[in-house]
């Protein structure tokens, strides 16, 4: 757990230093939760359905907030 939080910690520190050395402006928009029940040892079908949910949740996201940061109709969220 130490290496994730050292990880993290990294991770932070860079995003800010690349926000004042480049003077990046970035905008973040959280969702609506999804419901997770804890499995530790789950099915290839579980995984894949949590991850149904996921991908939705984020398109559905994208297109509810689009328009507040001057993205146009016709773009939409792509995942490859």
């Amino acid at each position: 757990m130490n290496e994730v939080k050292h990880l993290m910690d990294d991770c932070e520190y860079l995003l800010y230093v690349t926000m004042i050395f480049f003077d990046l402006k970035f905008i973040f928009t959280v969702g609506e939760p999804i419901e997770v029940v804890a499995n530790p040892n789950p099915s290839r079908e579980d995984v894949q359905e949590l991850h149904g949910k996921y991908v939705k949740a984020l398109q559905t996201l994208f297109e509810s907030h689009k328009k507040e940061y001057g993205i146009p109709d016709v773009k939409h969220l792509k995942f490859i």
